[in-house]
């Protein structure tokens, strides 16, 4: 606890600066006589080993001042210099300026937590009105002239504690305080987190149970679309026409096989996988569609980190991640760079608290220049169904799938993305465990 034993008294009389500073010496260089140090101890009782410790450190910092004008003066500066006093004695009468009441007040108005003590023999100011112009009543006190040099002594320790006890405990409030709006922001972000997946869930349960449905009409369809090819060969115009309606079905299969493997209804079948290898095999599948102003580069851990997925899964993942980057990119051109490696290969990663993923997950990084997303668009992206692109040109369940992959994989996802500079994909895989011998 931070100690301040300054001391502020005002009054004109200097024979009772004097006595202040009698009573408030060292202790060490003012020990009472044995019959005070009797009084002492009856009165106030005997001083444990660190009370005793702690007030012979040194003696109070005293400044004495003989009219309220000065004290105001010395408080101002006290202030500016961020050296408060922690109490001051106030005489009432200093002619021929201001009282010490003024003082007081004014004194209050510019310290909130400054220990104030009037001493007075007498005044024509009633208590009650003093305490009106000087609040709050705990750090307000009355000390009648004549005045005891152990009562002054005593008075000085009790305040200067208190005052620093109060700083102590105000300190410990505000980092309390602090703490809880820290923690209620953390809960507020779980309670949207779970609102968020509490809804991609029930959606998924209610698409898979759809898409199922649909692929048995799908079948019946497909089927007598096969049937009606293989009757109307002979009549071109219609054939074109059933052949249309037949392409048109496996499109539609395909949207349910996306849509199933968002919803988790298909089992993924794990086994160990090089990640690295399998960036340079999707790099060569999507290498032609980049077109001459896109630049595709990638960089592959030196370890072979491996593990534990569905390799078809993982693959879907990289493939979407990268026909996003692609069309991100499409019209300005610019550079799709896909990377693995530990967590702590990825020094942009710092701030992130990854103490606990360091040594059992693998990161797929897929960057792009493009676009960018703003906080709303990064906010949804992970919705099944929504898509910035225009009519035609996306379902909006390409990165609602990567994330339903993802998490049943055991991993998690980490976007970092600015509109006019690009996004960035960290995909957390889970570590292959070495088998056990």
């Amino acid at each position: 606890m931070k100690k301040n034993r300054r001391i502020l008294v005002a009054d004109d009389e200097t024979r009772i600066h004097d006595f202040f500073i009698e009573a408030l010496k060292a202790e060490d260089q003012s020990s009472p006589a044995p019959e005070l140090q009797h009084l002492e101890k009856e009165l106030f009782g005997s001083q444990n080993d660190d009370g005793a410790a702690a007030d012979s450190e040194g003696q109070f910092d005293l400044t004495l001042c003989t009219s309220a004008m000065d004290a105001v003066a010395q408080v101002i500066l006290s202030i500016e210099t961020k050296r408060p006093y922690s109490v001051v004695f106030l005489d009432v009468r200093m002619p021929p300026g201001p009282d010490g009441v003024w003082a007081a007040e004014t004194i209050r108005n510019m310290d909130r937590e400054v220990e104030i003590v009037i001493v007075t023999a007498f005044s024509d100011i009633h208590p009650s009105d003093i305490l009106k112009r000087v609040p709050p009543s705990h750090k307000l006190l009355y000390l009648q002239k004549p005045c005891y040099v152990l009562e002054i002594r005593h008075m000085a320790r009790s305040l200067s504690a208190k005052w620093a006890m109060e700083k102590e405990l105000n300190r410990i409030r505000v980092q309390q305080e602090q703490r809880i709006q820290s923690q209620k922001y953390a809960l507020d972000e779980a309670h949207h987190a779970l609102e968020k997946m509490q809804k991609l869930d029930a959606l998924g349960m209610f698409a898979g149970a759809v898409s199922h449905d649909f692929n048995n009409i799908l079948t019946a369809i497909i089927g007598h679309t096969e049937l009606a090819l293989m009757e109307t060969s002979h009549d071109e115009s219609l054939n074109n026409r059933i052949e249309r309606i037949h392409k048109a079905c496996f499109r539609a299969r395909d949207l349910v096989n996306r849509i199933l493997t968002f919803c988790r209804q298909n089992d993924p079948e794990f086994s160990d996988v090089v990640l690295g290898e399998l960036v340079q095999e999707v790099a060569k599948l999507i290498r032609p569609s980049a077109g001459s102003n896109i630049r595709l580069t990638y960089r592959v851990s030196q370890s072979r980190d491996i593990i534990w997925a569905d390799p078809t899964q993982v693959q879907q993942v990289l493939m979407n991640l990268c026909s996003n980057a692609l069309f991100a990119l499409r019209e300005r051109g610019g550079t799709l760079d896909i990377s693995t490696g530990k967590p702590f290969d990825f020094k942009e990663l710092s701030g992130l608290k990854l103490d606990t993923v360091k040594d059992s997950h693998v990161v797929l990084r897929v960057s792009d220049t493009g676009m960018g997303m703003d906080e709303e668009t990064m906010d949804r992206m992970f919705d099944p169904y929504f898509t910035t692109k225009g009519k035609n040109e996306g379902t909006g369940l390409g990165l609602a799938v990567v994330h339903g992959i993802v998490k049943k994989q055991g991993g998690f996802i980490h976007v970092s993305s600015n509109i006019g500079e690009g996004t960035t994909f960290y995909i957390f895989f889970k570590r292959s465990e070495p088998a056990e011998m």
